[in-house]
């Protein structure tokens, strides 16, 4: 059964930002120009985050488990939002970095 959870934040970025810039730095350093990629693995993991809030049971699991405070995976849209601009910014970085190595 889901649940409707409030966002505990609703800020369009958060500490984690810098994770996300970081992560899809190194993979434009990796595969660069494939925007493509780029956009399906960050629509994939809001996804993820989005579905680990709204399925109870695997709420509670990642309220125990999971290291990353809730703060952090239960999100507002704008943070979201926020999180796939830093992974494309992040992304054109290490995409241009590899051009210029």
């Amino acid at each position: 059964m889901s649940a409707m959870r409030p966002p505990i934040h609703n800020n369009a970025y958060d500490l984690m930002s810098i994770n996300h810039f970081s992560i899809y730095a190194v993979i434009g350093l990796l595969v660069p120009y494939n925007y493509v990629l780029c956009i399906v693995l960050s629509v994939l993991w809001e996804v993820f985050e989005y579905g680990l809030v709204h399925n109870d049971g695997a709420y509670q699991r990642t309220k125990k488990k999971w290291p990353v405070p809730e703060y952090y995976w239960n999100e507002s849209k704008w943070n979201r939002m926020g999180d796939f601009v830093f992974n494309i910014l992040g992304y054109t970085v290490g995409s241009y970095v590899q051009s210029i190595v």
